[in-house]
């Protein structure tokens, strides 16, 4: 996939505000100086509330591309960026079999764009999303600053393979 797609208003802002609202007294990993919730606990334990987002971006994913395969979430995080946090450039090789990444901003941020390495700058606002290969399109964090950043990031691989 060598293209991004910029959905603005993919979640309501009441679900931002509920997703938010949930990792508040969660328990999370640092990375980088970044406090990630893994997606697979959060719908473990609220799955009326994740299943329902999750499934839209699955359904999203699967709708963007005209692939052999049903796309499938692989890993997820809900990530808060404090003030003064920030991302290099970088491509996504954690996963090593994702095809797809997708962020969607869970609050509006002056700052902490998502910057691609074709100069697209993706300015953070509550329910936008964005869809992308996170293997070619380099991408990096500008500093956050005013107020912290709010995402929910995934990663999909491919499923089963589609009747034809």
């Amino acid at each position: 996939m060598s293209r991004i797609v910029v959905e603005d208003g993919f979640l309501s802002y009441q679900r931002c505000v509920e997703l938010m609202d949930l990792v508040q007294d969660y328990p999370h990993e640092i990375h980088n100086g970044t406090y990630t919730h893994n997606v697979v606990t959060l719908w473990r334990e609220n799955h009326r509330l994740m299943e329902p987002i999750l499934e839209k971006c699955r359904v999203f994913a699967n709708e963007l591309f005209d692939w052999n395969y049903k796309v499938r979430i692989q890993r997820g995080d809900i990530v808060r960026w404090p003030i003064g946090t920030r991302m290099a450039p970088h491509y996504d090789y954690r996963e090593t079999t994702s095809i797809l990444t997708s962020i969607v901003y869970l609050n509006d941020c002056d700052d902490g764009k998502t910057v691609f390495d074709n100069n697209l700058e993706i300015q953070p606002k509550a329910g936008r999303a964005v869809f992308y290969d996170g293997k070619h399109f380099e991408h990096s964090v500008t500093e956050v600053k005013g107020n912290q950043r709010y995402t929910l990031a995934l990663w999909y691989m491919f499923g089963k393979e589609l009747d034809k």
